[in-house]
């Protein structure tokens, strides 16, 4: 029976019988050959004489999905074949995750605002206290110079650890 069978239909036979498919006796009333899966009892045509290069592989296709052979077409062709409802692509979900990344930029965008804020801040009391410190005489108001020197050093302290974080 194999005998009849073109070249290229046989080498699809081949490669589907070792999954679990049959070569029916005879063919359908459009000349094609039918195969069966015998776990599942569903039917996929072959044709006698096949023209389009595509219909072989359409149905080695459809003998892949039916069989549960993984498709090794890579990530491109992952939904290809669901319907609609299958999909996996949910609008609400989408939308809700855009939200939280909106959120999370604007959390962000805020959080560098005050930090930058509180960095100028610091900048501009160091500057302030600098002046003040080279303003005063230290043989006059030595207890004065060594309070400024004190809150100098405390704001570069401060002013080194919010640029460092």
């Amino acid at each position: 029976m194999n005998r009849k069978l073109k070249k290229e239909v046989r080498e699809v036979v081949e490669w589907a019988e070792p999954l679990g498919w049959t070569l029916l006796e005879e063919t359908d009333s459009h000349n094609h050959w039918v195969l069966r899966h015998d776990p599942t009892g569903q039917c996929v045509h072959l044709p006698c004489t096949p023209r389009n290069t595509r219909s072989l592989e359409n149905s080695r296709a459809k003998i892949r999905r039916i069989s549960g052979v993984p498709n090794d077409s890579g990530p491109a062709a992952r939904y290809r074949h669901e319907s609609p409802r299958q999909s996996r692509f949910d609008m609400r979900s989408a939308t809700r995750e855009a939200k939280q990344r909106a959120e999370e930029r604007q959390r962000a965008a805020s959080e560098y605002a005050a930090w930058k804020a509180e960095v100028a801040d610091t900048e501009a009391q160091l500057d302030e206290a600098m002046r003040a410190l080279v303003a005063l005489n230290p043989r006059r108001h030595p207890l004065q110079v060594r309070k400024l020197a004190a809150r100098v050093v405390e704001l570069e302290e401060k002013l080194e650890d919010l640029t460092t974080e």
